[in-house]
């Protein structure tokens, strides 16, 4: 859908403003400055990359599991249970967020 839009608004002129931190994708290996005022700064959080962690609050290098891990792959032929856990203290803002809003939307779905 994100190509047919970009395609379908250009062929018809249809003009856009551009905001330089409307979106973030982050994960775990995401920088302390891509995640500075994370908040604040961002409009839209795409869900698109993995957070894995070693219980220490390390990342794991790209495409392993970890003993913390959240990833939405995980969840192509279940729902996930209620409520997520949290992350490893030390793990990103984003991480934090992300559970939050999840475990958030989860409470407020009746018969969950």
């Amino acid at each position: 859908e994100m190509w047919g839009y970009a395609i379908a608004s250009s062929a018809v002129g249809l003009r856009h403003t551009l905001f330089a931190d409307f979106q973030v994708e982050p994960g775990a290996l995401s920088s302390r400055a891509q995640l500075e005022r994370f908040t604040e700064r961002y409009w839209i959080l795409h869900y698109t990359y993995q957070f894995e962690y070693y219980l220490d609050s390390t990342p794991c290098r790209p495409w392993m599991i970890g003993e913390y891990s959240l990833d939405k792959r995980h969840f192509s032929d279940a729902y996930p249970q209620r409520p997520l856990p949290l992350p490893p203290p030390k793990a990103n803002v984003a991480a934090f967020w992300l559970v939050g809003a999840i475990n958030e939307a989860m409470g407020n779905i009746t018969d969950w």
